[in-house]
């Protein structure tokens, strides 16, 4: 299944106030920590009066301008997240993570163009931050694709490839564009089966990270975090369809019907995957056999495999992926 709107595009997280000092009360930093502690807990409405008090004080400061832009999109208001974020870019125009969150609103809105020119724009900006200028360079890709661009969504998704190689989405989203508008490529049918695998490793590595972070939650008494990956591969129906009055690029076809239930279905920890996918890596992960799943939309049982873990070369490749992701997590400031 294609990674499509909202789900597909990295969006820029909320921004801090300040370092860790001790701030002055009734201050816009002051008031700013106060939404961002709001803000993680989702109490949207009262993040906002927070900002609204900084920005009071200093209708300017950037970091009340970006987090009430994030808490106005949280709530669907749209509108107003633009004009904040906008505001946000007239008083950091080389602040990536605005420019962004600017391009993932026009992509909301249909507007492939202006999303692709965002992201093209945040990736540059983020020379500095490569992490970020992966998540951008494959954006820009699902833009084009909207476009219709094919060759350049490939060009894009590459250079994510380029600056993280494990980009699992840039990974799974190649493999769909050489078993689709790109099939008649050069090797496409090989391609799209290497690409698969990564985007597979990838998902092993999310579930073993996963696994970590609740062990150290759990050890601090916090909440388990659960999260279920469904993948198929296959070939798809894709292109613009609609009418006249509206035309959208999507994939449509069992493939995109099955990787859909096999989210659905993917309980905390899970991965699920087809038989194509599993025949595919067959040898060289251990998963359990699931015979017999009916399928809301097929006529027949079909049967699942759950990837419980990887043999060889490919489980130490994931271990050792897991544990540059956590020191980069850590080098973030992100403490798990």
């Amino acid at each position: 299944m294609r990674w499509l709107a909202g789900a597909c595009l990295a969006v820029a997280a909320w921004a801090g106030a300040a370092e860790q000092v001790v701030l002055e009360e009734d201050t816009p930093a002051w008031h700013t920590l106060q939404g961002n502690v709001l803000l993680s807990e989702r109490k949207y409405e009262s993040a906002m009066e927070q900002y609204r008090r900084a920005l009071a004080i200093d209708s300017s400061y950037f970091y009340a301008q970006f987090n009430i832009a994030l808490a106005s999109q949280s709530l669907g208001r749209l509108d107003e997240a633009r004009r904040w974020y906008e505001e946000a870019q007239r008083t950091r125009p080389d602040h990536h993570e605005v420019v962004c969150n600017l391009g993932f609103l026009s992509y909301r809105a249909g507007d492939w163009q202006a999303a692709a020119r965002c992201f093209q724009d945040a990736a540059n900006l983020a020379a500095e931050s490569p992490s970020d200028a992966a998540d951008y360079w494959f954006n820009l890709g699902t833009a084009r694709e909207r476009l219709g661009e094919f060759q350049e969504a490939r060009r894009a998704y590459e250079g994510s490839l380029q600056i993280s190689a494990n980009h699992g989405a840039a990974h799974y989203n190649l493999g769909t564009l050489f078993l689709g508008p790109l099939a008649e490529e050069p090797d496409a049918l090989g391609r799209a089966q290497s690409h698969l695998e990564q985007a597979l490793k990838a998902a092993m590595a999310v579930k073993k990270a996963v696994e970590e972070l609740n062990r150290v939650r759990l050890s601090e008494g916090g909440i388990v975090l659960e999260m279920g990956i469904g993948l198929d591969s296959g070939e798809v129906i894709a292109g613009n369809m609609g009418s006249m009055a509206r035309m959208e690029y999507t994939a449509v076809g069992d493939t995109v019907n099955l990787a859909s239930r096999l989210t659905d279905l993917a309980a905390g920890g899970d991965i699920l995957v087809s038989e194509f996918v599993f025949n595919a890596v067959r040898g060289r992960v251990e998963a359990e056999e699931i015979k017999g799943v009916v399928i809301k939309g097929f006529d027949h049982p079909v049967t699942l495999y759950n990837i419980r873990g990887f043999s060889g070369a490919w489980a130490a490749e994931v271990e050792g992926i897991v544990h540059l992701a956590l020191m980069e997590l850590e080098r973030d400031g992100i403490v798990l």
